[in-house]
């Protein structure tokens, strides 16, 4: 190897470092610790001086061995480190795939200033060298946290302690560690993120059920928001699309052929725990309270499109899968659990339609949401009644009794709230045929679920107060269609009219 040689290779050296500079693609940069750094100089020195040797030797700086007739000369020792000198590099800079803590404090600035100037190249990055060992995170985060609500809950059965915020970000954690809590979790990055790949964020979250990670529930909401907003491709691709049932008990939905849906409900935890629900419903009631346009005019299939793009139908098409997964996880788990959900975000997203849209309420689409939304009430009241789970109902039946007490007290609409408060009715009637076909086909002694209790206790307590559209709703009954009802004739007496 000769000098000319060596001058080529620091010009080759120069160029890849100048490529990558022009490019802001300086990563492999923090991939060399001190040590690493030291190892290069030296096998540098060494390249140059077995070029250089005559010059050395001149001055009484040379090495024996290489003055020996039939060893191999200076210049072949220049050629053999200069390859392995090349090929470590090369190894260091495309293949090797992990940082030195030393540099874990340069390598986290470097990441927050690509935020701003190159969020592409950071998401490539995160994607390459660190997503794999943040997936192990999670996994070791998640069994930390279940160790943690297992010992409160042995502790104490009906103990209300929630496990401690805790911050993953120490002065000794894993480069990995500090990436997701300081980079991943930046807010800024979350929203740059969607406008790049909207999938991203939730790559690398969505198994993660710890909500008490400082900062970790605030960007998901930043998240879900976000992608609402810029009404993205992928989450309204996944909502709008038609949705088939998996298996032949029409309870869960298939989700395979969304990308994104199948990201967001890998595990129920993460969107129990981290309150997606709650950014969805924050979001309807806003566009709802802002106002739409689609939701005075007339239900046409031309216009169904931009109606299933509005936040208030992807909140109603997302809150049917997940409580749908929520219930089936539940019993599944084969233990009693009482989460809560602020389902009266319908009621006050219907109300804001109602009062916003009452003259071109007939017809329209916010008529259309009101009737989806008890659609999907009566609906996840038989999903109950298949699973033989009762947590929800009570709630249920009071945003439906509402909405309907709501329309039949709202001038122009009363025969509206009425035809809804017939329906309320009526489901009850079904609900109990059903319930009685079920017992009688196991043949037990029971006469009435749970669920047919709660029914005909709510129905009591509103008709006390609302009596005379209920009384006009059970005129509309087709009573002919229950004749062993059990509670027709109490529910006859009820109402103000002899049974028929």
């Amino acid at each position: 190897m000769t000098s000319s040689d060596f001058l080529v290779l620091i010009t080759i050296l120069l160029a890849i470092v100048s490529t990558a500079i022009a490019n802001n693609k300086m990563i492999w940069i923090y991939k060399f610790s001190r040590f690493s750094i030291i190892t290069y100089i030296l096998i540098m020195i060494a390249i140059n001086y077995f070029i250089f040797f005559p010059w050395y030797e001149q001055r009484g700086i040379y090495i024996e061995r290489l003055m020996i007739k039939g060893s191999p000369m200076a210049a072949t020792w220049g050629y053999i480190l200069s390859l392995v000198f090349i090929f470590l590099l090369i190894w260091k800079i495309a293949i090797y795939r992990h940082f030195p803590s030393s540099n874990k404090a340069k390598l986290i600035s470097y990441y927050k200033s690509l935020i701003n100037s190159n969020i592409n190249v950071l998401t490539e990055y995160l994607q390459t060298y660190h997503l794999e060992e943040i997936e192990k995170l999670i996994t070791k985060i998640n069994k930390s946290y279940n160790e943690q609500n297992n010992a409160l809950q042995e502790e104490s059965p009906w103990n209300d302690e929630q496990p401690t915020k805790n911050k993953l970000q120490k002065k000794n954690t894993p480069i990995e560690t500090a990436i997701f809590n300081e980079v991943i979790l930046n807010k800024t990055f979350v929203i740059k993120s969607v406008e790049h790949d909207s999938t991203f964020f939730l790559k690398c979250v969505h198994r993660c059920i710890n909500a008490n990670i400082v900062g970790f529930k605030n960007v998901v909401e930043v998240y879900f928001r976000t992608m609402i907003r810029q009404k993205n491709s992928h989450l309204l691709e996944g909502l709008k699309g038609p949705l088939n049932y998996k298996g032949n008990q029409d309870i869960e939905y298939r989700l395979d052929d969304s990308p994104f849906l199948t990201l967001l409900f890998t595990k129920t935890e993460f969107v129990y725990n981290l309150e997606v629900f709650r950014a969805f419903g924050e979001e309807a009631f806003r566009e709802s309270s802002l106002g739409n346009s689609i939701f005075s005019e007339q239900t046409n299939e031309w216009r169904d499109n931009k109606y299933q793009s509005t936040a208030v139908f992807q909140f109603l098409r997302f809150t049917d899968i997940f409580i749908r997964r929520l219930l089936l996880s539940i019993k599944k788990d084969n233990k009693p659990q009482d989460p809560y959900l602020y389902f009266y975000y319908f009621k006050m997203i219907c109300s804001n339609l109602i009062e916003n849209h009452t003259i071109h309420y007939a017809n329209s689409y916010a008529e259309k949401y009101v009737s989806d939304v008890v659609h999907n009430i009566n609906t996840w009241i038989h999903v109950m009644e298949k699973l033989r789970i009762n947590i929800f109902e009570d709630c249920f039946l009071k945003i439906y009794a509402q909405l309907a007490e709501e329309l039949a007290e709202t001038p122009g609409l009363e025969n509206f709230g009425i035809k809804m408060a017939s329906k309320f009715l009526t489901d009850f009637l079904s609900i109990e045929q059903r319930e009685a076909i079920h017992i009688q086909k196991l043949q037990k002694n029971e006469q009435t679920s749970l669920i047919t209790n709660v029914y005909i206790d709510f129905i009591k307590k509103i008709a006390e107060n609302k009596k005379d559209i209920y009384k006009k709703a059970w005129r509309k009954v087709d009573k002919i269609k229950y004749p062993n009802s059990l509670f027709m004739t109490e529910l006859s007496d009820l109402l103000g009219e002899e049974q028929e």
